[in-house]
């Protein structure tokens, strides 16, 4: 059996690692953080075309990036830009960028994330982390936000 044929091909930023960018379509967007700017890449094209395919998985409305991909698939004709907002190795320094992107889209009707907050994954007990993010990163980041 062959690999069904990719829909859509997301751009990368080659050299990037981990970031805060902004993935645009046509006139919206999404705010992302990432560990790895091209793993992050991949893995929206491949959840894109597995929506685009009708994945019961990918269509659930708790998806992060539902509301981007029902306006690329409502769309379907036009390209994609991805804008680094932050580079850093330091995981606390993302959580905050990507916030702070976040509050500046919040009333930006053309800003299509699912969430207001920046995301974090769930806690691992076996390896002590928020996913790849370290739990100090994510205590400092709380209180931050705390402060404003």
């Amino acid at each position: 059996m062959s690999r069904p044929t990719i829909i859509y091909s997301i751009p990368k930023v080659y050299g990037v690692k981990s970031c805060v960018y902004k993935l645009s379509f046509k006139d919206r967007y999404v705010i992302i953080k990432a560990k790895d700017h091209e793993s992050s890449i991949q893995a929206i094209q491949k959840a894109l075309n597995q929506f685009m395919r009708n994945s019961e998985l990918q269509r659930q409305p708790t998806n992060l990036y539902y509301h981007f991909f029902k306006y690329i698939e409502k769309v379907q004709k036009d390209y994609f830009i991805a804008e680094i907002i932050l580079e850093s190795e330091n995981a606390y320094e993302l959580l905050k960028a990507e916030q702070t992107a976040l509050n500046a889209a919040r009333k930006d009707k053309r800003c299509l994330n699912n969430n207001t907050e920046a995301y974090i994954p769930d806690f691992n007990d076996i390896t002590g982390m928020y996913g790849w993010i370290p739990k100090t990163a994510v205590m400092s980041f709380k209180k931050w936000k705390k402060s404003f």
